[in-house]
């Protein structure tokens, strides 16, 4: 299960993601049976995630699109075995879902937002130590360009109208 002493080490993610499962274990009465019905219940939370997502982008409630994301091939091998890579999916829908609920004010409930995302990507750090910041710049980076995008439409429209078509 890892060294018990190095809770959080970036030198070494396969003793960060192992010491949960010692203490899952101790809860789960040492049962295999148990913690792969936990891995289960993990996969269905990245079905409904990512269905949720999926709505908030397109209002389109299909059954078909919820079947595709249960029968989904990969998922169905990474809820069968114990890998990094389900809970770190779990963690990008999750950092994703509350990315979208995100608004421009500042207030309580986007500072709880800002704050479930910093954890879920502080947790995808300590699996995956080089994924986290590419997570962060693939949020940051539509911002900025949404950003700049609006301001030059309010300011300059024929830079944008020139650019626009120089672009295509």
């Amino acid at each position: 299960y890892g060294y018990i002493f190095n809770f959080i080490s970036f030198e070494n993610a396969t003793s960060n993601f192992l010491i949960p499962f010692k203490y899952l274990n101790y809860f789960l009465n040492d049962s295999w049976f148990l913690l792969k019905i936990f891995l289960n219940l993990i996969y269905i939370l990245i079905i409904y995630i990512s269905y949720k997502i999926y709505l908030k982008i397109n209002l389109n409630n299909s059954l078909f699109i919820f079947y595709s994301f249960c029968f989904f091939p990969t998922l169905f091998f990474y809820s069968s075995i114990m890998t990094k890579d389900l809970f770190i999916l779990f963690y990008i829908l999750i950092s994703f879902y509350f990315f979208q609920k995100l608004n421009t004010k500042l207030n309580l409930k986007n500072s709880r937002n800002i704050l479930i995302i910093f954890f879920s990507l502080f947790l995808i750090m300590t699996i995956r130590v080089w994924m986290a910041p590419l997570i962060l710049l693939s949020m940051f980076f539509p911002l900025v360009f949404c950003y700049i995008v609006k301001r030059t439409i309010l300011f300059n429209k024929f830079l944008f109208l020139f650019l626009t078509i120089f672009l295509f």
